[in-house]
């Protein structure tokens, strides 16, 4: 299991005030996030969904998911993960 020391502004985690999943994505266990398939000038991200799919702030687009979350965006452009 691919461990990353996650850490981000508070800011950030205010933002992402709907998530529904205890903020998992910040525990460092890499496997459990949304894999970043390509994003597009730092705003649009199209993603894998690695567990629960069940997220308020994925949507579908044709055959894949796009990922609206502030921490995730934020996670990818820190960590690249």
């Amino acid at each position: 299991m691919k461990r990353v020391k996650i850490e981000l502004p508070d800011e950030i985690i205010r933002k992402a005030n709907k998530c529904e999943k205890n903020y998992r994505c910040l525990s460092g266990e890499s496997e459990k996030l949304c894999r970043v398939l390509c994003f597009i000038k730092d705003d649009l991200y199209f993603v894998k969904c690695m567990g629960d799919p069940d997220c308020l702030y994925l949507e579908s687009f044709n055959k894949t998911k796009i990922c609206n979350c502030p921490a995730r965006k934020e996670i990818y452009k820190r960590y690249k993960v």
